[in-house]
């Protein structure tokens, strides 16, 4: 593959759809046989040419922001429970062709899945954290003495001789 601006259009397109190794993206290999490069020709185009690096980053960037998107989305689903539509599809062998099996039956039913504590624990203390805290908070301030100073000769001499009068006593 002779590297060229389709090239690197195709580049920017594959990874802002399946990603780049980053954020569970797809895999260098994969990405080099869609090009048709292998992985020492990537390597090279993105330390020589700018506008491979800069397409293939922000390609990654797009990825990495449509999957926070769709995680958000989907966590937000699990949390607050939803309802799906499932397709049940039964079959019976086909002995005229082994390979395609024949439709028996399809049931559709709506299958409810319950809020998830958890996940919504997880989201109201990650979205507002000024209301919403895992734990209590635990700032402590500490109060300390003020710095004592050293004592002076002529205040221990005082000192001593307060004492040995009490011993004295």
């Amino acid at each position: 593959m002779k590297y060229s601006q389709t090239t690197v259009r195709n580049a920017y397109e594959w990874v802002k759809k399946n990603g780049l190794i980053d954020y569970g993206g797809g895999q260098l290999q994969d990405f080099c046989a869609y090009l048709g490069i292998d992985d020492m020709t990537y390597r090279r185009w993105l330390k020589g040419k700018d506008d491979f690096r800069q397409a293939i980053e922000k390609a990654k960037e797009e990825f990495k922001v449509g999957l926070t998107h769709d995680l958000h989305e989907t966590l937000s689903m699990v949390a607050k429970g939803y309802e799906k539509e499932v397709t049940e599809t039964e079959y019976r062998p086909n002995p005229k062709h082994p390979d395609q099996p024949t439709i028996t039956k399809v049931k559709r039913k709506k299958v409810i899945f319950e809020p998830h504590v958890g996940a919504a624990i997880f989201l109201i203390t990650n979205l507002d954290p000024e209301h919403y805290q895992n734990r209590q908070n635990s700032n402590i301030a500490l109060r300390t003495k003020p710095e004592e100073k050293d004592m002076t000769l002529e205040e221990i001499n005082a000192e001593l001789e307060r004492l040995e009068k009490m011993e004295g006593k």
